[in-house]
């Protein structure tokens, strides 16, 4: 840090200097134009004052200017900073890193453009109002993020992960077909169920998800796509929690967790 205002010192001392310089040098030009055009003569005491005066005023004033310049980019750089900085957190779920629930719809519907075909997953963890009951919010917290992390891990890099609100999370896989959704559905399924979560020393909670899968194809509408996975995932969640469902099935909603 000294190092580097070292520098900025030095160079607006350069850049002053510099301006000092052409200062003296025009200030004396002008003088003796003035003088010879007046008076026919130049005067010593007007060519002293020309070569003093302007290294008195242009230097210390230079410096000053080139000074508040570097504070105003700096301060400019940092504002800058900080607003891409509120950009990216007003795109993001603070708690876990996931998209939100805009970014995500934003962020699917262009790699769905680009992909061509895919899968939508709506996911839903079990049971997790009793993990806030009887262990606290905070062990809550901690076990969406166990959650999340798994996630993160057996998703690709192609995919598109959000956090659509509370325990409900999105994803978008690219580039599959119905048997690879499912595939790669239950294999999410599976890691989560395998977590190992501990809300209290040596005492472990099971943690399991419910999944519902729709194919997308063609051009259908978000808000329908979403419609169509979240029913399918309460299918799962009334016919035993801990599966996936990928088929067409009449709307259940019986208020399950």
């Amino acid at each position: 840090m000294k190092t580097e205002q070292g520098s900025q010192m030095n160079n607006r001392i350069g850049k002053a200097l510099g301006v000092t310089v052409v200062s003296v040098a025009l200030t004396f030009l002008v003088t003796i134009c003035v003088e010879t055009l007046l008076f026919g003569q130049v005067k010593n005491t007007s060519v002293a004052m020309s070569l003093v005066i302007p290294p008195i005023i242009a230097f210390p004033v230079s410096l000053f200017v080139f000074g508040k310049n570097d504070q105003l980019q700096l301060a400019l750089g940092q504002l800058h900073k900080m607003h891409e900085k509120a950009r990216k957190l007003a795109k993001i779920d603070l708690m876990t890193g996931l998209l939100n629930r805009n970014s995500f719809i934003a962020r699917f519907e262009n790699r769905r453009r680009s992909a061509g075909k895919g899968a939508l997953l709506m996911l839903d963890l079990d049971h997790f109002k009793q993990v806030n009951d009887n262990f606290g919010h905070q062990q809550g917290d901690a076990a969406i993020v166990a959650v999340v992390d798994c996630l993160v891990q057996t998703t690709r890099e192609e995919d598109v992960l959000g956090r659509l609100g509370g325990e409900e999370f999105g994803v978008f896989l690219a580039h599959v077909d119905a048997g690879q959704a499912r595939d790669l559905a239950e294999h999410i399924r599976e890691a989560v169920e395998g977590i190992r979560f501990e809300p209290k020393p040596g005492l472990f909670h099971p943690l399991t998800i419910s999944i519902g899968v729709v194919m997308v194809e063609g051009v259908q509408l978000i808000d329908d796509l979403i419609h169509v996975a979240d029913e399918r995932m309460y299918v799962a969640k009334q016919s035993g929690r801990n599966r996936v469902v990928t088929e067409a099935v009449a709307e259940v909603r019986n208020g399950v967790a």
